[in-house]
């Protein structure tokens, strides 16, 4: 068990795998930490993840048959890159709300547009603009001008040039600014 400040509480707890490694996802009210134990004489307890809940840019359930809970690290708080975490864990959705939760709790509130990023993937995303008349498969990344390929799933891509994250909520966005 990782070692947690005097005032911090465990709020979910559940044996995971990331990147293949099996071991324990813990939430608590001040960040998410992946631990598992290792070594071949003696087994000792490695903590491989400690990410504050400051430190979330998004969080979403993906994957077409089997559903798994991707978290993404801002900038800085995974080395010097977005980071893209991805666990395996029995109940992907449930871990998003406690997420999702947890950090409204702890930042006291979730801005508009991280709500609504949580909310519209690109499934819904391509819904709404085939009812509208609108067929979109490739969209240019904000960041390089690369050309990126809308996913079928999931809330947010990365540009394959550059590897910016992009959110559906932003290409939404830039929709409904071309088409007002």
């Amino acid at each position: 068990m990782p070692i947690l400040s005097p005032d911090e509480k465990i709020i979910l707890v559940e044996n995971a795998k990331h990147n293949g490694v099996a071991g324990n996802l813990y939430l608590t009210d001040k960040r998410i930490i992946f631990e598992h134990n290792s070594g071949i004489i003696s087994k000792r307890a490695y903590v491989t993840l400690d990410l504050p809940l400051e430190g979330v840019h998004n969080i979403s359930v993906e994957g077409i048959a089997i559903k798994h809970l991707t978290v993404y690290a801002k900038k800085g708080f995974i080395g010097s890159y977005p980071a893209k975490l991805d666990f395996s864990v029995d109940h992907p959705i449930f871990w998003h709300e406690k997420v999702m939760f947890a950090i409204e709790t702890r930042l006291g509130r979730i801005d508009k547009k991280e709500k609504l990023a949580a909310l519209l993937d690109f499934a819904a995303l391509k819904d709404l603009m085939t009812k509208g008349g609108l067929m979109l498969h490739t969209v240019k990344c904000p960041e390089c001008a690369g050309p990126i390929r809308l996913p079928e799933s999931g809330n947010n891509t990365t540009c394959a040039h550059c590897g910016h994250t992009i959110l559906a909520q932003d290409i939404f966005e830039k929709i409904k600014s071309l088409t007002q």
